[in-house]
């Protein structure tokens, strides 16, 4: 009896190395890690904030097309446009499973990156030494025995906002950012051309109020549509020109106190409050 146990045991286990080793042998398949869109591009606003509000990283990311922004970039008509093609920033062909992972994995760090860079942006953005910069590899450097002091301040400022206060105020019409007929239409140009290099049906900008602790900002982003469903597409993005927004604030215009009462009795009665 004690052998046919044996016997049986040696089958089984022997089966199992068998499955995983087929398993093995398959491609590997991309993982899926968007969802599936919203109904509109202020629905992808919204969502956007509450994971900033929220403090859900996860949330912010889900705003943002991934697989579906990679299935449609037309690799061929992007590189005939910008005529260059950047290793470590541009798709990859994606020539297997394997190859399609790597491209799923350098578009979820770039929006990671935006997102990073957004929230040092409303940490501080007066500290432009932590905050801004002319490259993602700005280094801020260190005296002799200050590491201790830098990170109990950087510590500080990280935490300084109170982003579970953050309510959104509204959105601006487009025409409050771009106010010439011929600006506008440069916009729709520069627009169209992008939806088309990343196959997006259409692409938009919008231009959100919100407020944290009672700051008022304003964040400018583009959005593209794919089979009806929208999705953030890029922070400032190209919205972001329309008000000359620096680029290393990724979209965000700070409304400073001394402002606010002229910015409130502008924005008044064309903010829209209803999404």
């Amino acid at each position: 009896m004690k052998k046919r146990y044996v016997k049986l045991g040696a089958l089984v286990l022997a089966a199992l190395l068998l499955l995983v080793a087929c398993r093995a042998a398959e491609p590997a398949s991309a993982p899926v890690q968007e969802i599936s869109g919203f109904d509109s591009p202020e629905e992808a606003v919204v969502v956007y904030l509450e994971g900033l509000r929220d403090s859900d990283f996860d949330r912010m990311l889900g705003a943002f097309a991934l697989e579906t922004f990679l299935e449609h970039f037309d690799l061929e008509m992007f590189l005939d446009r910008v005529g260059i093609y950047q290793l470590h920033f541009t798709p990859l062909p994606e020539v297997n499973e394997f190859v399609r992972a790597m491209n799923i994995e350098m578009r979820r760090s770039d929006i990671a990156g935006q997102i990073r860079r957004q929230r040092l942006a409303l940490s501080h953005p007066e500290r432009h030494e932590f905050v801004r910069g002319s490259s993602d590899f700005q280094s801020i450097v260190l005296e002799e025995d200050e590491a201790y002091d830098f990170i109990q301040e950087f510590s500080e400022i990280l935490s300084a906002p109170e982003f579970h206060t953050l309510e959104i105020q509204g959105f601006l019409p487009l025409e409050w950012a771009a106010q010439s007929r011929s600006s506008r239409e440069r916009h729709g140009e520069v627009t169209a051309r992008t939806a088309a290099m990343y196959g997006a049906d259409q692409m938009v900008s919008r231009i959100v109020v919100f407020t944290i602790s009672g700051n008022y900002y304003i964040l400018f982003l583009d959005l593209a549509e794919y089979s009806g469903r929208w999705y953030v597409d890029t922070l400032g993005g190209h919205a972001r020109h329309l008000r000359n927004v620096p680029w290393d604030m990724h979209g965000i215009v700070v409304i400073h106190p001394e402002e606010r009462a002229a910015f409130y009795d502008e924005i008044g009665e064309l903010l829209v409050r209803e999404w």
